[in-house]
């Protein structure tokens, strides 16, 4: 399954899932791409949207998961040139571009 797939389902109305589900997969998720390396960059920036997709999801727990997810992985990016495109990102309310 690929991320796409994952984030389909996870953020799909017409298939909604278990917001446990989900918040357990945020906290995975956020953990990877918190420790990813800054250098690459762009190979985390698709997780990194998707945290950013889902802080503003309907249900408050998932909401709130992502939103700690995405203070975790700015916090692991200070410091480093990826911090500039990620906070972009999170300023247009748009997932990052690779």
């Amino acid at each position: 399954m690929h991320l796409q797939d994952i984030a389909f389902s996870m953020t799909n109305n017409s298939a909604p899932a278990k917001a446990a589900v989900v918040k357990a997969a945020l906290a995975g998720l956020s953990q990877v791409a918190a420790a990813a390396d800054p250098r690459d960059w762009p190979a985390a920036a698709p997780a990194f949207g998707l945290l950013l997709s889902l802080a503003m999801d309907a249900r408050p727990k998932v909401r709130r998961r992502a939103q700690s997810g995405l203070l975790e992985v700015l916090a692991a990016l200070q410091g480093t040139p990826a911090l500039a495109p990620a906070s972009a990102a999170v300023l247009k309310g748009k997932p990052c571009q690779t």
